[in-house]
């Protein structure tokens, strides 16, 4: 029965990183906003992914309402949040480091992560409805068994 606790700490942990996450989101949009004028792509690659992020907590979420919700699939998508959230940290620290006849380099850098996180997190829904294809299909079995 250790299943409810890890999932209590993962849910906790899963929240904070995406905070985090969101943070840094903010801020590196922040950093773009003062270096070029022109960001209306940007910005809506950042609401996209941020919308994303949100689709994927509310997936997460409703696993975790499920009672055979895989604690070791949570603590995969733990560690894919925490690496997300060291790419962001480390695209922060390359951002404030540059100056700004170094900005189409960067930009060009910023447009290969976010085409990175836009891959990651549709992998991650595609993975996601699967799993809860599976779960729901498990549902049936055992409603039908018992």
């Amino acid at each position: 029965m250790q299943v409810i606790p890890d999932s209590v700490d993962l849910e906790r942990e899963i929240g904070e990183l995406r905070d985090l996450s969101e943070r840094q989101a903010e801020h590196i949009k922040s950093l773009e906003e003062t270096r070029n004028n022109t960001l209306s792509a940007k910005d809506k690659a950042l609401d996209e992914a941020n919308a994303m992020i949100t689709q994927l907590q509310a997936q997460i979420d409703n696993l975790h309402k499920d009672a055979d919700s895989d604690v070791k699939d949570l603590k995969r998508q733990l560690s894919e949040l925490r690496s997300l959230s060291e790419r962001q940290a480390q695209h922060i620290v390359t951002m404030d480091a540059t100056q700004n006849d170094q900005i189409t380099e960067k930009e060009k850098e910023l447009n290969e992560a976010k085409l990175k996180a836009s891959f990651f997190f549709i992998s991650s829904i595609v993975e996601l409805e699967g799993q809860l294809e599976r779960l729901g299909q498990n549902f049936n079995i055992e409603s039908k068994v018992t």
